[in-house]
């Protein structure tokens, strides 16, 4: 069982957030991971199982923590699993005993500052976020790693306003509640895109793969046939569910496809990279 304190908060500006991690601290930049966690309807814990399918990790993962504003111990659990075949048996299991609360997909700039995790997530349908883990041991009081916390948060920059309770799984089920009262019937991600203007169909015929790390799509399915008034309802909900204003939305977006009842949204995450880098061999 490992302890750590913790802060989440949203990212209203990711690039002067990297320069804040690189230039006001001497934390090293790991690796970028894109993580695929689905929660479970655990009665005494947060549980989920997370796949990390690139580097064939795959654990089992409950914890504890308080729902609160700054920084907050978490009581975490860790149970690695050998390979997918193995990981899947088990989502099958659990699925089947406790049902699966959402899925959630984000992709994850890792940082490491000594016995301190620094998190740069990009959350699939919610948007941008740091979080930051203090490991603490037997030894190490809890007031010295709230310390360390605050600290951190002062040298990046990060605002109260911005800080978040509850997990991100939370925050993407109370998106989704909002997105459904605005007419929506179903979303859903998908991992291809020909970043063109066709139709649906086109798209699930031609079916391109690409790199969830650097491109996402999702698919709405409205209750009526979409018509532009539909489409507004749309961004109006996920504007208002989320903290991007109407601008960064719009940034965001790399292609809008509608048809009868179907829109696909098509979001660019790293601009950095260029079209070629999207596309897997």
């Amino acid at each position: 069982m490992n302890k750590n304190i913790e802060i989440k908060a949203f990212v209203p500006n990711r690039d002067k957030l990297i320069e804040n991690i690189e230039q006001n601290t001497t934390a090293e930049w790991t690796a970028i991971i894109d993580q695929h966690d689905t929660f479970y309807n655990a009665p005494n814990a947060r549980l989920k199982l997370r796949r990390i399918a690139r580097h064939c990790m795959y654990e089992l993962i409950s914890y504890s923590r308080a729902d609160t504003l700054g920084p907050k111990t978490s009581t975490v659990n860790r149970t690695s699993i050998d390979n997918k075949d193995l990981a899947e048996k088990l989502h099958e299991n659990l699925t089947q005993s406790l049902g699966v609360k959402i899925d959630l997909k984000k992709s994850r700039l890792l940082y490491m500052l000594g016995k301190t995790r620094i998190h740069v997530d990009t959350v699939e349908g919610l948007g941008e976020f740091v979080e930051f883990e203090v490991s603490i041991n037997e030894c190490d009081l809890i007031e010295d790693g709230e310390k360390t916390a605050n600290e951190l948060m002062h040298k990046l920059g990060i605002q109260e306003k911005d800080l978040l309770t509850g997990a991100y799984a939370d925050h993407l089920m109370s998106k989704l509640a909002s997105l459904f009262e605005s007419g929506v019937e179903n979303m859903f991600s998908v991992q291809f895109s020909d970043i063109t203007n066709q139709l649906l169909a086109k798209k699930l015929e031609i079916g391109f793969t690409v790199k969830p790390v650097y491109f996402n799509s999702i698919v709405f399915i409205f209750k009526e046939n979409v018509d532009f008034h539909s489409l507004n309802k749309l961004v109006e909900a996920f504007v208002g569910s989320t903290n991007y204003g109407k601008t960064r939305f719009v940034e965001m977006v790399e292609g809008l496809t509608f048809h009868s009842k179907t829109v696909v949204l098509e979001f660019g995450f790293h601009k950095e990279l260029c079209v070629q880098d999207w596309f897997e061999a």
